[in-house]
């Protein structure tokens, strides 16, 4: 994020609400991180295998996972895994069934991070969500987290909808205010997250 956006975000703030103007202001110029560091599968399989629990308890069951998996990639072993080998884990059976997808899909050839990445926000959304168990929470982390649009609204997530209702008050409809920030509404959704301490993903 540049000056002359949080610049552009403090104009914005302030003809909408006090509260959420002074978040921006203390908060101040925020970065979004890439996470291509890590494999865009295991990235996914990490943002599902995460998804309603505690930090603490996400990151308790990704280290089981990783402890069975013996050193082998995480992708061929998840692929080749049975659902009970996975469960042993902590994970239901429906993250189990969403985990053999997303290693089906890419170790497949069906998906990859580089066909991905030619397509907008929208089709990639499309691609990702035809994964089994994949949703549009996740879809939108990848699209943010991974590929780094600085446009991506996750209005699926209830920490970033909960924390800016309170900002801009409950007279104010969420979509119709957040589209006032594009195309930079990623950042909008990490003043969010920051504002309510909240980390956006488990990675």
């Amino acid at each position: 994020m540049s000056r002359s956006i949080h610049q552009q975000f403090l104009k914005l703030s302030k003809n909408i609400s006090g509260p959420l103007h002074h978040s921006i202001k203390q908060i101040g110029v925020v970065k979004i991180t890439s996470r291509q560091h890590i494999p865009l599968p295991e990235l996914l399989c990490r943002s599902v295998a995460g998804q309603q629990l505690s930090t603490k308890a996400a990151s308790t069951i990704w280290q089981r996972l990783l402890d069975v998996s013996n050193g082998k990639s995480l992708l061929e072993f998840i692929h080749s895994s049975k659902t009970e080998d996975l469960r042993t884990c902590g994970l239901s059976a429906a993250k189990c069934k969403t985990l053999s997808a997303i290693a089906h899909s890419f170790h497949t050839g069906h998906i990859t991070a580089e066909n991905l990445e030619k397509l907008d926000q929208k089709q990639r959304a499309k691609t990702l969500t035809s994964i089994w168990g994949v949703g549009p929470w996740t879809a939108d982390m990848v699209n943010l987290f991974y590929f780094c649009d600085p446009d991506i609204w996750p209005d699926k997530d209830v920490a970033v909808i909960k924390t800016f209702q309170k900002l801009i008050g409950d007279d104010k409809d969420i979509s119709t205010t957040a589209e006032k920030f594009s195309p930079y509404r990623s950042y909008l959704a990490m003043y969010m997250w920051q504002h309510k301490d909240n980390k956006p993903m488990t990675i």
